[in-house]
């Protein structure tokens, strides 16, 4: 396994450690997390990471845009590689919470961290550390109670799942940093990062060019 990703096992798990779950987390969703239907001509991928201030700008500045136009009129189907590359305790315990708040609240707590990105990493500079923010992230996005919360990121299998699916791919399919775009297969270069540009490029694919 990369370093990085024992790294960010290890640093994944003391953000969760000394505290006593008050409930048990739900079943933690499985497989890739995705919008959009699985009949769409035309689909995205991207490699993201919560704590990463470029996938934030693209998350603020192109996703919503695209969302609205394409995803949500069901033109193309959308899905999200958990790629913990920037914050790596973060970012685990971000996708954890996601993932245990369920399919339909999944994008919700993706959401909510990239809108809440500077405060958790405020948060994490603090004596605190960043775990009562991401806690509140999770009952506010996610519907979790904190004992959920907390038990969802005390999950060592979850954490090892996303870990070595992002060492995986990074391997593979040679993944150098977050985030990482694809249309329809293809790499996507600067054109990911502007909305007009990316536009272009999916109706271009919509129109079988």
């Amino acid at each position: 396994m990369n370093r990085i990703f024992q790294a960010a096992a290890l640093a994944a798990a003391l953000i969760a450690v000394a505290c006593t779950p008050e409930a048990a987390a739900p079943a933690p969703a499985t497989g890739d997390m995705s919008l959009g239907p699985a009949t769409a001509k035309v689909t995205i991928i991207e490699y993201a990471a919560p704590s990463c201030p470029i996938c934030k700008k693209f998350h603020d500045e192109v996703y919503k845009g695209l969302k609205t136009k394409y995803i949500d009129t069901g033109k193309v189907r959308f899905v999200m590689k958990e790629m913990p590359s920037h914050n790596p305790p973060v970012d685990v315990a971000v996708f954890l919470l996601a993932r245990c708040a369920g399919k339909d609240k999944y994008f919700a707590v993706i959401d909510a961290a990239f809108d809440k990105q500077g405060e958790i990493e405020l948060a994490g500079a603090s004596p605190g550390g960043a775990k009562p923010a991401l806690v509140a992230l999770a009952k506010s996005a996610g519907g979790l109670s904190a004992g959920q919360a907390n038990a969802c990121m005390n999950d060592p299998a979850g954490m090892k799942r996303i870990i070595t699916t992002a060492d995986e791919d990074m391997r593979t399919k040679n993944i150098g940093g977050t985030p990482t775009l694809f249309l329809n297969g293809q790499e996507m270069g600067d054109d990911a990062f502007n909305l007009a540009a990316f536009s272009a490029a999916i109706d271009a694919k919509l129109a079988g060019k």
